[in-house]
């Protein structure tokens, strides 16, 4: 039998510095060990506060409503809309990214990490890099 979950019921997770709010649809909390999904509404103008990568997690955006932007390590500033979806390779650091909404309207997307991410991972600037999957490259806070 497959796993079903109202999404209107789903555990509610808020995102750092007022950025917007996290619904938690499938992950190791649940029982699900090799995905994490779930769908992320941010607010306009507010920044997460760091270009990242990530060393082993492959990472995707499916973009559902509103517009943005994703902001590289090299400032390069590439618009993103409703009805696309992006891959970010583990340990490119081509793929540095930041998704910003620089609309008027909240940017409400899937973001799916495979396999979850590790609890510990958001650390910041750390100078033991090694446990982590999220490494800054550049705050922008």
């Amino acid at each position: 039998m497959p796993e079903i979950i109202d999404i209107d019921k789903a555990p509610i997770r808020e995102l750092p510095n007022g950025r917007g709010k996290s619904v938690q649809l499938f992950n190791p909390t649940n029982g699900v060990n090799n995905v994490d999904v779930h769908i992320n509404t941010l607010n306009p103008g507010v920044t997460v506060g760091g270009i990242h990568y990530h060393r082993y997690i492959e990472n995707v955006y499916v973009i559902l409503e509103g517009s943005g932007e994703i902001i590289d390590a090299a400032g390069k500033h590439t618009p993103i809309r409703a009805g696309q979806a992006v891959f970010f390779k583990p340990g490119d650091q081509k793929d540095t990214h930041e998704i910003y909404n620089n609309g008027k309207v909240p940017l409400r997307l899937v973001e799916i990490y495979a396999p979850p991410h590790p609890k510990d991972a958001y650390v910041g600037n750390t100078l033991d890099r090694t446990k982590t999957d999220h490494v800054i490259v550049r705050d922008t806070k």
